[in-house]
């Protein structure tokens, strides 16, 4: 890197942003720049401080979006749009927002296509395959069969909790207070899914391919690492960094290593793995946008084959109200994808979907309806 030039990362920001906003910058380019979306997060202060300081600002990320409208706010914020100037009233007109009692709630999508209009000339967006000559990639669903009644202790208490909300809260329910039971319930289905996901992964590892598997949960990682025993390596949240990268080096060119096990969100951004064709997800995060990422291990420069990837789901369980959710968001995702030209389609994303959809498959949470 010539000398002219000086490379931070995020957490070196935040600790000296004092030093950092007093330099003068020619210009900052700040590299996946998604990670500023939360405005209260350190980070994304001290980018800020030092971006309102420098004429010269570019924003490189590959998910601008990751769930929904309101992620976009900061990043415009950071680059003198003024969209980025109030966040309530971004919110209230491209979010949906309103009062909910506890504050604003800007969690859905409204006026998508006026936003979209509004920010084609500061976002320039071009697909991986418009740029990079690359094989197809593939996408599968693999249903696999588990017990519903296994779960239905968990289920029920979440509607429960749900009916205590709406019966206290005008009929609305805070889902985020309820994401810890649904955390238990999607944590027991993915180890129960991870026996079908090894036997998967054994078939592709037979035909001589190798084998990416994603989880959100560290107990299913260590169940999958044991299962493959030398043959595997893994990477989560608690992987120390200086293992990380021996990890990726062995995956990618140890013969002997066929499976790479990784959390989604530790191995799902900034490392390359195209030694693999195959890529497998035990289970669903509720991020779509996380999803993608972690695809793009494998499919990217350096890869020259196809690219599988399988979502092993679990039709009868929450997995049906979660790849539901994931839908509804990639709806919104695609809506406000800056690479296609014309104004986007009007949408919503919120609290509604969830409770649609859990309505659907645990039966009605109004509160005066009967139990069961």
């Amino acid at each position: 890197v010539p000398a002219r030039w000086t490379i931070v990362n995020y957490d070196i920001l935040a600790r000296k942003k004092p030093q950092l906003v007093k330099h003068r910058w020619a210009g900052v380019i700040l590299d996946e720049a998604h990670y500023i979306k939360n405005p209260e997060a350190a980070r994304s202060k001290a980018a800020l401080a030092v971006l309102d300081h420098v004429e010269d600002r570019y924003l490189l990320t590959g998910t601008p979006v990751m769930n929904r409208p309101i992620e976009l706010f900061n990043l415009l914020r950071a680059v003198g749009h003024p969209l980025g100037d109030d966040y309530v009233e971004f919110g209230k007109r491209y979010c949906d927002g309103f009062k909910d009692g506890y504050g604003w709630d800007f969690s859905g999508a409204s006026n998508l296509d006026e936003l979209k209009a509004r920010t084609e000339g500061t976002i320039l967006a071009r697909k991986k395959e418009d740029v990079l000559d690359l094989p197809p990639k593939l996408r599968t669903t693999v249903p696999v069969e588990l017990d519903p009644a296994r779960y239905q202790a968990t289920v029920d208490e979440i509607v429960a909790l749900a009916r205590q909300q709406a019966a206290s809260n005008s009929g609305r329910v805070r889902w985020n207070e309820l994401l810890p039971v649904f955390s238990k319930l999607r944590h027991a289905i993915a180890k129960d899914k991870a026996k079908h996901t090894a036997a998967l992964v054994e078939d592709a590892v037979a035909s001589g391919e190798k084998a990416i598997v994603f989880t959100g949960f560290n107990a299913v990682a260590d169940a999958l690492e044991r299962h493959f025993g030398d043959a595997a390596v893994r990477l989560t949240g608690d992987t120390a960094q200086a293992a990380r990268q021996e990890a990726v080096d062995r995956f990618q060119s140890d013969p002997a290593v066929k499976v790479f096990v990784g959390n989604i969100l530790a191995a799902g951004t900034g490392i390359t793995l195209t030694a693999a064709t195959q890529v497998f997800f035990n289970d669903l995060d509720w991020v779509p946008a996380n999803h993608l990422q972690a695809e793009d291990r494998a499919y990217r420069i350096g890869q020259q084959r196809m690219v599988n990837v399988y979502y092993v789901t679990a039709p009868g369980t929450l997995d049906d109200v979660v790849w539901g959710v994931l839908e509804q968001k990639l709806a919104v995702l695609e809506q406000l994808d800056y690479s296609k030209r014309g104004a986007a389609e009007a949408g919503s994303v919120d609290e509604a979907v969830l409770e649609r959809l859990l309505r659907d498959f645990a039966g009605p949470l109004d509160p005066s309806a009967p139990a069961g």
